[in-house]
């Protein structure tokens, strides 16, 4: 008997279903989808695509870094390692020529899902037996509104290929005969676990597939499945060996602050109203983080409402496994995919996104396409299922274009989940950035919301974005009236100084917690960064109030941030100057020439801050129309040597201790003494 190739075994099976099969399932996922090939990037997208550099340029360094870093490099977010998500869109930039272009990546991701629609058809003809079931349960998935959160979302694109592995090595696996089965299990596999976490699931739907057919377990498949999920898991574990341990926001997932107890069964209230998703999917939503879901506890009826409905699910299909295994497949098919995003095993990075439900829904549509054909009058079970698919294509291609802008995603959800911290946030800044001005109000208004639905929280389970932004937001509200001359302006000013107060407090607090982390990890403790915008608008405040002290206070804690940002030195050298501080001038002076050098436009700045000191004329050599510093002249040498010590004290501070090394050893050899 001629043995197919594992790839071509369900991809091609046109005179068993028809091409119009095929052509009709096709034509469906294009026309509930059609509307988002003109949409932009919208929240990850932007970063995934525009903010990553790994993507843009099909280099060596680059690959290098697809394979060893993590999913948000150079950023330590999270565990997640995606290397060949990554590098899709790596193919999408470079090899298809789409840039920053949206519209390349959007047709690429429902292109994914059409392939994935057509693995479930061929899934369910082989489950079902008949092509009318089948069709219309692949039809049922591919129009599904939650569909839109992993096919209009360009950051879905980690879904679509995961689910296309999953599918396809349980296809492959439930062949009879295929070629080289164990090699495809193993690419499929190892796709998989490299696309996403989620893909994990492979060998318990392998089991899963087992029991309702009966089929004696292929055991040297699993043993292949199990090492090459081993194999991913290495590489995994080898590219975070050298990064330090993430941060695990407390706001992106609340169950983290919560008991053991009271965590699960917040996860199953959760599990409750995602399959209450999956039957009437009207609320959808792209956040559901701090506060817009409660804690729970044994009292809640909520929880016990999912418990009996799981549980009866459960007991049914279970019943009756060899009279309808149809069900029990769809039922175990479902939990599966969704049990690694259930906070159940284990707490993941978010609480609760509509997007874990896209290969869930497709065991739902496999169940309820098998209940509704079992109806005796076919034809009303027909315009059933037809008028089911009509519906949920329309709230589909109604959902679409909400995933243009943040704007109009954060507009169109906040409505659905109000109490959202994120939902809120990203409204305020879709805002600002349509337009600054005009909007400032109505983007304060929401960055009060934020504050007031974060401001309760202790620092070490808080945010310092929200009181940042909102300070920031007060700042250009003093702006407008007059700036802090004005009582009005002063008024708006010392209250952005409060906001900005609690958002460097909780900074410190993260940095240090963040810190602890990496010793309590074993990991070396990495470069300080991430907190220069904090520090240096609390010292923009303090500096336009009069306090010049704090002011100088909060930049050096900037600078510690972020030494390479020239903006600084000049903040810190309008203090000096406004204190008429000569040696503290000439000593920001050197500083900023020790890390930037001496060009043409800093020159003049250099040398009027060299004027203040009885010393100072000496600084400046002329030789033509081009200046350089003269380290002969006293001052230029004392203020070097000061300079450079603190300079050196902040990069050491920061963990970049070869820099402060080789700018100790450069001073020296200009004739700064050791220290």
């Amino acid at each position: 008997m001629r043995v197919k190739p594992a790839i071509l075994l369900y991809l091609k099976p046109a005179e068993k279903a028809g091409w119009k099969s095929y052509a009709g399932l096709c034509a469906m996922t294009l026309a509930a989808y059609a509307n988002s090939f003109g949409l932009g990037l919208a929240l990850d997208a932007k970063r995934l695509v525009l903010q990553d550099t790994r993507v843009h340029a099909a280099t060596p360094a680059n690959l290098k870094l697809i394979l060893w870093t993590n999913y948000w490099f150079p950023h330590a977010q999270d565990r997640l390692y995606r290397p060949l998500t990554t590098f899709s869109f790596l193919v999408n930039y470079v090899f298809l020529g789409s840039g920053g272009n949206p519209v390349g990546y959007h047709v690429v991701n429902v292109l994914l899902h059409l392939g994935n629609v057509l693995l479930v058809f061929a899934l369910g003809r082989k489950l079902l037996g008949q092509n009318a079931a089948a069709w219309f349960a692949a039809a049922l998935w591919a129009v599904h509104p939650v569909g839109t959160e992993s096919v209009t979302n360009i950051a879905g694109r980690a879904d679509l290929l995961a689910a296309a592995c999953i599918l396809g090595g349980l296809l492959v696996y439930a062949a009879d005969a295929v070629r080289d089965r164990q090699l495809a299990l193993a690419a499929l596999c190892l796709a998989g676990c490299l696309s996403k976490e989620s893909a994990a699931v492979l060998p318990a739907v392998m089991l899963l597939w087992d029991l309702t057919t009966g089929r004696k377990p292929r055991w040297a498949d699993y043993g292949v499945v199990l090492a090459t999920m081993a194999a991913a898991f290495w590489l995994r574990e080898r590219s975070f060996a050298g990064q330090p341990f993430p941060e695990l926001p407390f706001l992106d997932n609340p169950l983290r602050g919560m008991g053991f107890w009271t965590a699960r069964l917040t996860a199953v209230k959760i599990l409750g109203m995602e399959l209450a998703l999956l039957v009437w999917p009207a609320n959808l939503a792209f956040d559901h983080s701090y506060n817009q879901i409660g804690p729970s506890g044994w009292r809640d009826p909520a929880v016990w409402v999912a418990v009996a409905v799981m549980a009866e699910i459960v007991f049914l299909v279970t019943l009756r496994r060899k009279r309808d295994p149809v069900s029990f497949f769809a039922a175990g098919f479902c939990a599966l995919t969704i049990l690694p995003t259930a906070n159940l095993l284990v707490l993941i990075g978010s609480i609760m996104a509509v997007r874990f439900l896209y290969l869930p829904a497709a065991g739902f549509a496999l169940a309820a396409s098998s209940l509704v054909l079992r109806l005796k009058n076919r034809r009303a079970a027909y315009g059933i299922l037809a008028a089911a698919v009509a519906v949920l294509a329309v709230r589909t291609v109604l959902r679409n274009p909400v995933w243009d802008t943040d704007l109009s995603l954060a507009s169109a959800d906040v409505k659905a989940v109000p109490e959202s911290f994120r939902v809120h946030g990203v409204l305020a800044s879709g805002l600002l950035t349509q337009n600054r001005a005009a909007n400032l109000d109505a983007a304060m208004k929401e960055s009060e919301i934020v504050w007031s639905i974060v401001e309760p929280l202790p620092p070490e389970l808080n945010s310092d974005q929200p009181p940042d932004e909102l300070s920031i937001l007060c700042r250009n509200k003093g702006d407008l009236a007059g700036g802090p001359e004005t009582p009005a302006g002063r008024a708006w000013y010392e209250r952005a100084l409060d906001l900005a107060q609690k958002a460097a407090d909780i900074a410190l607090v993260r940095r240090r917690l963040f810190r602890e982390a990496q010793i309590a990890h074993g990991k070396p403790l990495p470069i300080t960064a991430g907190y220069e915008d904090v520090y240096a608008n609390l010292a923009i405040l303090h500096y336009a109030l009069g306090h010049d002290g704090p002011a100088l206070e909060w930049y050096r804690k900037a600078l510690v941030e972020a030494p390479e940002r020239r903006d600084l030195y000049e903040d810190v050298a309008m203090v000096y100057a406004r204190r008429k501080d000569g040696e503290g001038l000439a000593r920001t002076a050197m500083q900023e020439i020790a890390m930037f050098g001496l060009t043409d436009k800093t020159a003049p700045a250099f040398a009027a801050a060299f004027q203040l000191l009885p010393d100072g004329g000496c600084a400046a050599i002329r030789n033509g129309n081009a200046m350089r510093v003269n380290y002969e002249c006293p001052a230029v040498l004392r203020s070097l040597c000061s300079g450079a010590a603190e300079l050196a004290a902040i990069l050491r501070e920061r963990q970049s201790m070869r820099p402060a090394q080789e700018m100790e050893a450069t001073v020296r050899a200009k004739g700064c003494p050791a220290r």
